[in-house]
């Protein structure tokens, strides 16, 4: 497969090479026997624009409108392919947001103990933001006719000390998954956001979180992209 242009906004020091990480084979492989992918919610109640938000906040704990319902689109999809998914849907960030990382590292760990052939971890949130005259953050592509959500990988690192041997396979990971999305489906990716924090992501080789659409963004337009996201990370962990 052909590998495209590929962006990233780099918040980190070090130097990576998408295109090489994207050539190489994946640093594991799916057996399809027992459960290998672990969908997770750290910021369980976000919610999209519309869809009974508290004031501000823009959360919800009802799991037909919040990332509970993406993750439902994303296991589906997944699970079709034959690769067994767990969906996780603890709230996290509620009733308080402080601590949602820890909260949502704790299960985990947990769900790693109890099912240690899980090799991938997806942790799905939406992206925010709200401009000085009051609007909303809308990231969006037409798409076979249709609106539809932007995605953005983020990938943690070791930047900020904390140990994470793992990050470079999750980079590739989110790099494969990053072009497979734009051969499949152009103009559904943001570039991949390469932090200092950890976010969770030192548990697999097979780690990163996704950013399906904003808060301006609708709940039906994040449905298609976590439909489509799940397609393109199944290609990946399939193909390798």
């Amino acid at each position: 497969q052909t590998v495209n242009e590929l962006k990233i906004n780099n918040a980190t020091n070090y130097d990576v090479d998408l295109k090489e990480m994207c050539e190489k084979p994946l640093d594991f492989k799916l057996d399809m026997k027992e459960p290998e992918v672990l969908i997770v919610h750290t910021h369980t109640t976000e919610c999209y624009n519309g869809n009974e938000m508290t004031g501000e906040s823009e959360r919800t704990t009802n799991e037909a409108y919040n990332m509970c319902r993406i993750g439902d689109v994303l296991s589906d999809t997944l699970n079709s392919y034959g690769i067994i998914t767990i969906h996780n849907k603890t709230i996290h960030d509620y009733p308080s947001y402080q601590g949602s990382y820890t909260r949502a590292l704790n299960t985990i760990e947990k769900i790693l103990k109890e099912y240690p052939s899980i090799k991938v971890v997806l942790d799905i949130h939406r992206d925010a933001y709200v401009y000085a005259d009051g609007t909303k953050l809308r990231v969006a592509e037409n798409i076979n006719g249709e609106d539809v959500s932007q995605v953005m990988i983020v990938i943690g690192t070791d930047s900020m000390g904390l140990e994470h041997k793992n990050w470079r396979s999750n980079l590739a990971f989110g790099a494969k998954i990053q072009n497979t999305a734009q051969t499949l489906y152009p103009g559904l990716m943001r570039p991949i956001n390469l932090r200092r924090e950890r976010f969770n992501m030192h548990l697999t080789k097979g780690s990163i979180l996704l950013e399906i659409g904003s808060n301006g963004n609708t709940l039906q337009e994040s449905e298609k992209a976590a439909e489509y996201m799940g397609h393109a990370i199944a290609s990946v962990l399939v193909n390798g």
